[in-house]
């Protein structure tokens, strides 16, 4: 338009429409979170180690449950970062937390794409 004016046309979406949103969890502090399956190939051990060498202030929330759970939570209170690192287990639908989080953390050995990161997009 040669008056630098414009036009604004909604266009509506019907699959967006039918997407249920999802509220934040308010935890009450600044995290990241992983989420995930907690077997060796999600490399979790690592992510928690590098987590914790960085010194950031949040805390780690660790989403999710697998034939790992049961190491990483005595690797957690071995290390005394049970305050740091919390692991909530299975959650139904954990968009809540990946959209209250600084950063969704995945460092996986190897894997194709990883869903959860489309997800949190």
């Amino acid at each position: 338009l040669s008056d630098n004016s414009f036009e604004l046309a909604v266009i509506n979406n019907p699959l967006m429409s039918q997407v249920e949103v999802i509220p934040v969890v308010e935890t009450g502090y600044a995290y990241f979170v992983f989420c995930g399956r907690l077997s060796p190939e999600k490399n979790l051990k690592n992510i928690i180690d590098v987590f914790l060498a960085s010194g950031v202030p949040e805390k780690l929330l660790v989403i999710g449950t697998g034939p790992q759970k049961k190491e990483l939570m005595q690797y957690i209170v071995a290390i005394g970062s049970t305050e740091k690192v919390i692991m909530l287990g299975y959650v139904k639908n954990p968009l809540g937390y990946i959209s209250g989080a600084k950063a969704l953390l995945l460092n996986s050995l190897y894997e194709g794409l990883p869903v959860v990161a489309i997800e949190a997009m």
